[in-house]
């Protein structure tokens, strides 16, 4: 997609989803990056805007934002943003600059009508426009659930869907985030954590997410208990513990509890924004009651 329409200088739009820690926004950045040496060859100049929708208050003031983040003054009092974009990525000019905005967390633009969404999406699609657009968000059907028009309208954003790890491949990264901390090339034993609690950290995390940074941060905190516990030895049990103090399953289980606590909080935290509201405005009634 990058080469077919930012390198080529076609607009475009591609909405990324996928649950959360799968990947997706760091993937994103890192072609990007490996790709900016790409633009060096290119007769157009490229300009790209990264903004995560959760920071912007209000959907309409997206527009007022990216102008912004482009370097473009508004007078706030006579220009219209929303009217300003247009005329930045619609209309012709001299010279050819492709406008690169990536909108992480897209779906906080949802509105009544969906105007904002709509706006942005159908910039893309109109012959000679300058926009390329990538939304991000976990909802895999938000543009066929939210913005059904756009099929109609042939606007269209291609779709790519980021599936949630799976054990082997959450074991894998470990084992390399861990491997990479060893000096020597190919170390015989993998440091800090048995291979045992290594792939029981992955089965249980998989099984309940799939989210990467979940493990990773199960595997931070379970160094960090075995740190904890070799500080409290004396300095000669401490230096012949460190040694052969390695993370096991029953580290793993601890930091496993603290994450995920029990069947109740877990369904707690699966509740969307507006279900937890009504919950906590319970709760206060019934404590108000007492």
């Amino acid at each position: 997609f990058y080469e077919d329409h930012i390198l080529t200088a076609k607009s475009g739009s591609l909405y990324i989803s996928g649950q959360p820690g799968t990947g997706k926004t760091a993937l994103l950045k890192e072609i990007m990056y490996e790709m900016a040496p790409k633009l060096d060859a290119v007769k157009h100049d490229v300009k790209s805007v990264f903004i995560n929708c959760m920071t912007i208050q209000q959907p309409r003031a997206v527009y007022q934002r990216v102008m912004q983040e482009l370097g473009r003054t508004l007078d706030s009092t006579k220009q219209d943003p929303v009217k300003a974009m247009e005329e930045l990525v619609l209309e012709p000019s001299k010279k050819v600059v492709m406008y690169v905005v990536v909108l992480d967390e897209i779906d906080h633009l949802l509105t009544k009508n969906q105007d904002v969404l709509y706006k942005l999406f159908e910039w893309c699609s109109i012959e000679g426009s300058r926009l390329v657009l990538f939304g991000i968000a976990n909802a895999l059907d938000m543009t066929d659930r939210f913005l059904p028009r756009l099929k109609a309208r042939n606007c269209e954003p291609q779709l790519l869907n980021f599936n949630p790890y799976q054990v082997a491949e959450i074991q894998a990264i470990i084992m390399d985030r861990l491997v990479s901390l060893e000096k020597t090339a190919k170390p015989s034993v993998v440091p800090l954590m048995q291979k045992t609690a290594i792939e029981f950290c992955a089965r249980k995390v998989a099984a309940a997410t799939g989210d990467l940074r979940k493990a990773l941060d199960i595997c931070r905190q379970t160094i960090e208990m075995v740190e904890a516990e070799v500080k409290k030895k004396d300095k000669q049990e401490r230096q012949q513990q460190q040694l052969q103090s390695r993370v096991t399953v029953v580290h793993v289980k601890k930091a496993l509890a603290s994450a995920f606590g029990s069947p109740a909080v877990q369904k707690m935290k699966a509740l969307n924004v507006h279900q937890k509201i009504v919950l906590a405005v319970l709760v206060m009634k019934i404590q108000d009651g007492k």
